[in-house]
Formats: structure tokens, C-alpha cells, sequence
């Protein structure tokens, strides 16, 4: 498309101006025209794009020898309506007194046949979104080679990383090693335990896919109430850590790691000591230490090449065979010849994302992990499960931090002990009760928080148109020719 800018800017004339503009087109005639029988000329003389009306047009159109026949439509392509036009031995003329803006002027001259001496049209059809994928016996075969390529190479990375899979260093419990060899359930049933041998943060992990502060908030409770450490509150969310012993063939790595993180220098930290920057290392650490346990247990899939490298080069082959379908659809109509490439790096992005996705040993795990949370979410005061000599409240309630059921948990034993059926066991806290316990673990997730100020920001992780001129029919029908445009001011 040519922009042409006549006049000057910024200047308003106030007589008549005369411009002539002269410029060469070629491939506008039809050559022995199948409805008419003539060579046509077949032109817009005026387009749609102007903003203004025109008056008194003139249009003369001029040939090698007489003109056989005229036509001249004004108006919207769909609901056209003639307009004059005559003839004058090699000459044909049109006139229109006035025209309204948006309004298209088509003019049609027919020659005899082979006055212009049989030229040929070459049509190319307008760039849609089906034409840039014109099937051909060329790009066909490009196109049915590369997908059948394609979709073999994902089956292949499919299969090598299933033949990768290994068995997790840790052996599933028995309940696990059973839930894998019944039928998946949709039917969540309720569990009145967590999976043995394993931990709040662990199964925190299993449910959301995520590390985050929660996991570490609740692995402190959870160490406070198996005796390794003891929690002293203090005025208002201020509190102290005391260590109490370590044990660490007793403890999982990430256990270990945190309690001996948290009193690397002495055997009692406090909240404002946790704040400073010699404690800012821990989430992260920790978070790596727990994905690192996890993976032991073979929860979920492990990368292999189907991580890193396959992200990478799907990635790659993804953005280039975007753009080369693009490109070649634009430029050659041929952009079913880039899809194959687009396609087999979906399929490669795809299976280096699939170390999110749980394994069999994983899905088992998942499956108790459920049914225990079900249980903290619906268990009532009249049908929980109290045992002799323990104190569920504090047991379960890491558990019920990171299902996010800690405000639940509390509430229902607060009844419990209005009824006088619930003493809270206080032999892991001291200066505090059961609701002021409780609400540690929105303290120290607050320290946490602020815990090497910058290097601890990142609180969570995850685990991961013109018709007839260029159609074939005659002019003289109207339609539309070619040519056309508008213009408007400066």
C-alpha cells in the first residue's frame, strides 16, 4: 500500500489547488473475460478510506482502441448502485456531482478480446489464516514426514524417561506398598493417623507441591513436641527456643540440618536473634534440605533428561518453530511445514515439566495424606479419637499448620476443654496455654519471614475487500475492483 501526502502541513487553502498525480500499475486486465467476452478494466477509482466528501469527480479512462462497454457502480460492495458513465472512441468517461465519505467508486471498461494481446493474471489469494496453511502435495509431505517424525520422537522421550524411573531409596510403608496395588479411588477415605514414618512438612510438601515458611514453621512444633526442643513464650509475639537434645540418627536430614542451624552458637535462640543475618540462610537451606528428603521417597518424578534439557530445547524449538511457521505461512504460504517443529517442542517441554507430577509411590502417600487431613478437617468433639496418655492437640497440630486447620484444630479443643474433657499438655511450652500456642505458629512464620531481610524474600517455592477483479467474475456485475483507498487531512 502506497500513502501519498499532498499540500503542505499545517496549511489551509482557500482557492482551488491542482495536483496530478501519475504512477504505473500493472495486472489489472482480464483478458478475454469468461461472462463477458472482453479484456476488462476493472478499477477502483476511489476507495473506502476516504473521510471527506468528494464533488464533482471526474474520471476518464483511455485504451489502445474503442471501448466495446461501460459500467459504474458507487457504494457498499454488498448494496451498490449504478452511476453514468459513456464512451467516446478509445475513451471512456464517469461523472458523479457528489459523493458521501466511505464511499467506493467502481469503474469497468471492456476492450475487445485481445486488444491487449492475451495477458494473464497471476491471482494470489489474500494472507488468511487458511491460506498461509495451503495444503500442497509439497508441504502435504513435509508436513505428514515431519508430524509422523515428531510424534515418534515424543513417544521415544516418553518412554526413555519411564525407563529411568528408579525405585525410591526409602522404602514405602506397608500401607503405601498396599494403596499401590489397588485401583485409584476418586473417594477420599477418612485416615484417623498421618502415613507412618513420615513428617507435617513432608506431607505439606505432598499436598500443595510447595515449600514454603509453613513447612518450617510446622517442623519447630513438631520437634518441640517430640522432646528435641522447648518453646518459651514471651510478651507478645516475642518467644525463645531452647534446644533440648539432638539425635540425629533419630532425625530426617532436614531435621537435623534446622535444629542444628537454629542453635549453631548456642543452646537457646531467641525471636530478635532469628531476625539478624547470621539465621538468614535457613528457609532456603531448609526448603532445598526437604525437597532433597522428599526425592528420596520417590514421590515424585525425577528429572533425568527429560528436566533441564528437555526444558531448554523444547523451549527453543518451540519459539523457532513459532516464528519459522509465521515466517514461511507470511511469506510462501507453506506454514504447515513449520508446525511439526512447534509441535515436537511442546512435546519436549512437556515431558521435562512431568518431574512435578507424582509417582505411583507418591499417589499412595497422597492417598493417606488425604484421608488424615479429612479427618483434622471433620473430626468433631463428640467423634475424635482420643488416645490414653497422649495429648492429640499437640501431637497433630503441625499437621493442622500445614493443611492450614490450625485455627479448626484449636477452636475444637478449646471446647474440649470447657467440657472438661482435654487437659493441654504444656511439657514442650512454657508461659503460654493452648490458644497461645497456637498462635506461635503465626509468630514464628512472621520471624521467618524477616529472616536475612533480602535473602529470605521469597517466601515459598514450588517443587518443582474487493471481490470481482480479482475473482474471475466480470466488472460489469459490480463487486468491487482493484485499487481503491482513501485519504483524509494531514
Amino acid at each position: 500500500m502506497q500513502t501519498l501526502k499532498i499540500g503542505r502541513e499545517g496549511t489551509v487553502y482557500t482557492t482551488p489547488q491542482d495536483y496530478t498525480i501519475t504512477y504505473d500499475v500493472t495486472g489489472f486486465i482480464v483478458s478475454d473475460q469468461k461472462d463477458s467476452g472482453l479484456d476488462e478494466f476493472n478499477w477502483n477509482a476511489l476507495g473506502t478510506g476516504w473521510t471527506s466528501t468528494i464533488s464533482d469527480i471526474d474520471i476518464t479512462v483511455t485504451g489502445p482502441t474503442d471501448v466495446t462497454k461501460v459500467a459504474c457502480f458507487v457504494g457498499d460492495y454488498q448494496n451498490q448502485r449504478p452511476c453514468d458513465g459513456w464512451t467516446d472512441g478509445a475513451s471512456a468517461s464517469f461523472y458523479l456531482s457528489e459523493l458521501p465519505p466511505s464511499n467506493p467508486v467502481q469503474t469497468v471498461v471492456g476492450f475487445p478480446a485481445g486488444t491487449f494481446g492475451g495477458v494473464q493474471q497471476h491471482h494470489r489469494a489474500k494472507l488468511t489464516l487458511l491460506t498461509a496453511f495451503t495444503f500442497t502435495p509439497v508441504t502435504g509431505t513435509i508436513f505428514g514426514v515431519g508430524m509422523l517424525a515428531a510424534i515418534l520422537g515424543g513417544v521415544a522421550q516418553f518412554r526413555r524417561l519411564r525407563k529411568k524411573e528408579k525405585p525410591p531409596k526409602r522404602k514405602p510403608n506397608a500401607e503405601a506398598l498396599a494403596a499401590m496395588q489397588r485401583p485409584a479411588s476418586k473417594v477420599t477415605t477418612v485416615a484417623f493417623a498421618p502415613p507412618r514414618d513420615t513428617t507435617p512438612a513432608e506431607l505439606g510438601l505432598l499436598l500443595t507441591r510447595k515449600t514454603g515458611r509453613t513447612a518450617l514453621t510446622a517442623t519447630v512444633l513438631d520437634l518441640a513436641v517430640r522432646g528435641y526442643l522447648r518453646i518459651n513464650q514471651g510478651v507478645g509475639k516475642e518467644f525463645a527456643l531452647v534446644r533440648l537434645r539432638s539425635d540425629p540418627i533419630s532425625l530426617e536430614p532436614f531435621e537435623d540440618f534446622l535444629l542444628g542451624r537454629l542453635f549453631h552458637r548456642d543452646d537457646a535462640v531467641t525471636s530478635e536473634e532469628l531476625r539478624t543475618p547470621p539465621y538468614g540462610d535457613i528457609p532456603s537451606r531448609f526448603e532445598t534440605k526437604l525437597r532433597d528428603n522428599v526425592k528420596d521417597r520417590g514421590w515424585f518424578h525425577e528429572d533425568g533428561w527429560g528436566g533441564v534439557g528437555a526444558f531448554t530445547l523444547g523451549i527453543n524449538l518451540i519459539v523457532f518453530g513459532a516464528i519459522g511457521t509465521i515466517l514461511l505461512g507470511a511469506m510462501m504460504r507453506w506454514g504447515l511445514v513449520g508446525l511439526p517443529v512447534l509441535v515436537f517442542g511442546i512435546i519436549l517441554f512437556a515431558s521435562s515439566i512431568r518431574r512435578k507430577k507424582l509417582s505411583r509411590v507418591g499417589k499412595a502417600y497422597l492417598e493417606q495424606a488425604k484421608g488424615f487431613k479429612l479427618y483434622l478437617a471433620t473430626a468433631e468433639a463428640d467423634t475424635l479419637r482420643l488416645e490414653e496418655g497422649v495429648d492429640v492437640f499437640s501431637k497433630y497440630l503441625p499437621h493442622a499448620v500445614v493443611f492450614d486447620l490450625d485455627d479448626r484444630w484449636t477452636k475444637l479443643f478449646t471446647t474440649l476443654g470447657e467440657q472438661g474433657r482435654y487437659r493441654f499438655d504444656d511439657s514442650w511450652v512454657s508461659g503460654g496455654n493452648l490458644l497461645s500456642t497456637a498462635a506461635f505458629a503465626s509468630s514464628f512464620a512472621a520471624v521467618s519471614r524477616s529472616m536475612g531481610g533480602v535473602q529470605s524474600s521469597s517466601s515459598s517455592s514450588s517443587y518443582s475487500s474487493s471481490t470481482s477483479g480479482s475473482s474471475g467474475s466480470s466488472g460489469f456485475s459490480g463487486g468491487g475492483g482493484f485499487g481503491g483507498g482513501g485519504g483524509g487531512s494531514w
